[in-house]
């Protein structure tokens, strides 16, 4: 609807829409996820509204249950995840990133840490810079290598990945 919306190119109901969704609360109640937002993101090409799209991401991070003691959240960053299914697992691990505290691995047929992420940035720069980046790893899917490769004690291990592993 946003898109269509855009396409009246009527000011008042575009403010509006754009309004809507930096409505904090409305968005708190609404429960919705962070990540739905994303495909509207990805449908609109519009600066302002990718703007407000990001922030409204942002928002509704606080939807998230926190996730108490430890995390280690890994992201499959391996030949079969290429594209918009990585793009999705990176947004789901910053998401994750935000309501833990914990550290982020990147794994293919290797794995390894990812050492310079911020999560006090946005979630879609977290995704795409941050996490995003990191493809040294190989094609291959080692799931292993991510326990193999793990350092200290965490309480969860969030994997996010198309389970085309071996």
């Amino acid at each position: 609807n946003l898109r269509n919306i855009l396409d009246t190119n009527d000011k008042e109901v575009i403010d509006a829409a754009h309004k809507m969704l930096l409505n904090e609360k409305a968005l708190r109640k609404s429960l919705v996820m962070p990540f739905r937002f994303l495909t509207a993101y990805d449908q609109v090409t519009d600066p302002k509204t990718r703007r407000v799209l990001s922030k409204a991401i942002d928002l509704a991070v606080s939807n998230v249950p926190e996730l108490g003691g430890r995390t280690l959240v890994a992201i499959d960053h391996s030949g079969s995840m290429w594209g918009r299914p990585q793009l999705i697992g990176d947004v789901m691990a910053a998401i994750a990133l935000k309501k833990a505290d914990g550290d982020a691995m990147v794994f293919g047929t290797t794995a390894g840490y990812v050492e310079d992420y911020n999560v006090g940035k946005d979630v879609l720069t977290i995704a795409r810079e941050d996490i995003g980046n990191v493809m040294e790893h190989g094609s291959g899917t080692n799931m292993n290598e991510v326990f193999k490769n793990a350092r200290g004690e965490y309480n969860r291990v969030m994997i996010f990945t198309d389970q085309q592993s071996w």
